[in-house]
């Protein structure tokens, strides 16, 4: 996306209280004008530069076995200290024609082994004691659920927690990846 100079003047009334050049993506949309406007009348010493934005997204497809894995990915910075990003994989199972969940590919006793496989190769990658709970590490709880997103490759069954999910945006995505329990 490129981008362009945009004037933004901020009027009160009649009359213009201040004008000033700002960096926006080619396409801005009104709202994004607006928002950044707000900004410049508030805070009016913030640097122009301070006011960009990006978004970027990716999405790749790869077989295995009679499933399409589909993994989207995303980046982006709408202010802050920090940008954000995340990691979003759906599973397409070529034989019922539709998007499946763990439940529909893994039963009960299955999704009960991967869980713990999950835990204890958590527990491993975080040097976890026995007996510590996952807290010890830094993570938000000691109990863990398995989440939808979640792929499926030759290595296994790959779970995937985007920022903030399990544990603060410092420790960044956790993916952990399992022996299927079925193979």
């Amino acid at each position: 996306m490129s981008k362009g100079i945009a004037l933004l003047c901020i009027a009160s009334g009649l009359l213009f209280v201040s004008c000033r050049s700002v960096p926006v993506p080619a396409a801005a949309p009104p709202e994004l004008m607006a928002n950044m406007a707000e900004l410049l009348v508030r805070f009016p010493e913030t640097q122009a530069g301070a006011l960009s934005r990006h978004y970027n997204e990716s999405i790749t497809a790869a077989d295995y076995d009679h499933y399409v894995i589909i993994k989207r990915m995303t980046d982006y910075y709408d202010g802050g200290a920090h940008g954000s990003y995340g990691t979003e994989y759906r599973v397409f199972d070529r034989n019922a024609a539709r998007f499946v969940t763990l439940e529909d590919v893994f039963g009960a006793d299955e999704r009960e082994a991967l869980h713990e496989a999950v835990v204890e190769s958590l527990r491993k990658k975080f040097e976890l004691a026995e007996g510590e709970g996952l807290t010890a590490a830094g993570f938000f709880s000691d109990t863990l659920s398995l989440t939808e997103n979640f792929f499926l490759s030759g290595e296994g069954v790959g779970f995937h927690w985007n920022p903030y999910e399990l544990a603060p945006y410092v420790f960044g995505a956790i993916e952990v990846i399992v022996p299927r329990p079925d193979r």
